[in-house]
């Protein structure tokens, strides 16, 4: 930026006149100085306006020795809004710090991971997003799932894998588990290919070709499948890095639900999932009909259930005590479907770590959760929540990059103390003088 500053400069000033046509704006006044004679031209033959007998020797009008107001010793009035004082403490609560990926379970120099995935009858029915086409990736006759989603995640991982500079087949391995009604360890697998630049395919293939969900609400009627066991994968999961897990390694559960809790666990001292149940299909012949004592069946605290397991085709049909051990009627997110003291204290004593995963917006995160119960994120006090992903790019990258989530917790008051007086003080008078005489 150039400064301006005052010309002072009279008609006829060579310099002037240059910088006048080239269309520069100067800052200044030009006046002709009156000559002290006649000039030499002749008059016209009347004057447009009667001369004055001789030049004046001063203008007019006097100027005004000084202003015609005088300035003030105070700023000329008061602020239109006051200013609050300034207050010792935030005027709203704060709020909590992004979650960021401190680093990845990708970095460490071994890794023991059991793959806990969920197949409940809503991983086929829900469609997973709208936004995203994902396709019917493991050919179960219906596109964009929640079950085509978690196969493109799985495949984002192993690649993952192939590209980390610390894993490979040589220090990682993969244990398979799956759950619904009841929970199936498919055994432990390497994560790539002979070469080691890329996926397993045979697991690949495996996950996509064997991991199904029920596909019709008729399956789950014939085969009690598609209920929701958190228990009885995390017993899976302890029994595998208890039995078959290779020793000496860093190990990680990843949890994949798109639900909550809705069948009995064992191991905790469960009861029942209510006191009473009424059987949906009841005969009065058979004398199950009106309201029904779970206690009847006789099954102690802690124990687990022996009736309307995984694969059983009489279950919804012919049991009436059904509810008092799993379904959604009575057994969502009740105390007898969330209790996993046992099964934490194990994963914590193998050293464990483990990342729960909510899929899509009908999974729960919340502080209290079942998933939250399950995570164990470092910044867990922090008021970090596990990671819900309602969308394929963020389940992909919740899953393939295994992060580690932390956050700087917040401050109680601002990092600066406010000050007691604004950081600089009025003027006690205009900021320039004016003038003391006219220009």
């Amino acid at each position: 930026m150039i400064a301006s500053g005052t010309v002072h400069a009279e008609i006829g000033d060579n310099d002037v006149d240059s910088k006048v046509a080239s269309g520069r704006k100067l800052d200044g006044f030009f006046t002709k100085r009156p000559t002290a004679v006649p000039t030499t031209l002749s008059p016209s033959s009347s004057p447009s306006e009667s001369p004055t007998g001789t030049p004046t020797t001063s203008p007019t009008v006097s100027p005004t020795v000084s202003p015609t107001n005088a300035p003030t010793t105070s700023p000329s009035a008061s602020p239109t809004v006051s200013t609050p004082s300034p207050s010792s403490s935030p005027t709203a609560p704060t709020t909590e710090a992004p979650t960021m990926c401190k680093e990845s379970y990708l970095t460490s120099e071994s890794l023991n991971i059991a793959l806990v995935i969920d197949l409940s009858w809503s991983t086929y029915e829900k469609l997973f997003s709208s936004d995203t086409v994902i396709g019917d990736i493991n050919g179960d006759q219906k596109a964009n799932t929640i079950l085509d989603a978690q196969n493109v995640a799985i495949q984002d991982l192993l690649m993952n894998i192939a590209a980390s500079e610390y894993l490979d087949n040589d220090n990682c391995e993969v244990d398979l588990i799956s759950f619904h009604t009841e929970a199936t360890d498919h055994g432990v697998w390497m994560p790539l290919n002979a070469a080691g630049t890329g996926p397993n395919q045979y697991l690949v293939d495996y996950i996509r070709d064997e991991l199904w969900a029920p596909t019709s609400i008729d399956e789950v009627i014939r085969t009690n499948n598609g209920y929701t066991n958190f228990d009885d994968a995390l017993d899976k999961t302890v029994a595998y890095f208890q039995k078959n897990a290779t020793a000496g390694r860093n190990n990680l559960m990843v949890f994949l639900s798109d639900g909550e809790p809705n069948v009995r666990g064992d191991g905790d001292g469960e009861g029942y999932c209510s006191e009473t149940t009424e059987f949906w299909n009841c005969d009065d012949e058979q004398d199950n009909c009106g309201t029904l004592n779970c206690s009847d069946l006789n099954v102690a605290a802690g124990d687990a259930h022996e009736f309307c397991l995984a694969n059983d085709s009489t279950c919804v049909m012919d049991e009436a005590y059904q509810d008092c051990v799993r379904g959604p009627n009575s057994c969502l997110n009740a105390d007898a479907a969330t209790q996993y003291s046992s099964e934490i204290a194990a994963l914590d004593e193998l050293k464990v770590e483990r990342l729960a995963i909510g899929v899509g917006d009908e999974s729960n995160v919340e502080q209290g959760s079942a998933l939250w119960m399950i995570d164990n994120n470092p910044a867990k006090d922090l008021g970090v929540l596990p990671v819900q992903a309602l969308g394929l790019e963020e389940l992909s990258d919740a899953l393939s990059n295994l992060c580690i989530l932390t956050t700087d917790p917040p401050t109680g008051s601002p990092s600066d103390s406010p000050s007691e007086s604004p950081s600089e003080s009025p003027t006690e008078s205009p900021s320039a003088a004016p003038t003391g005489s006219p220009t």
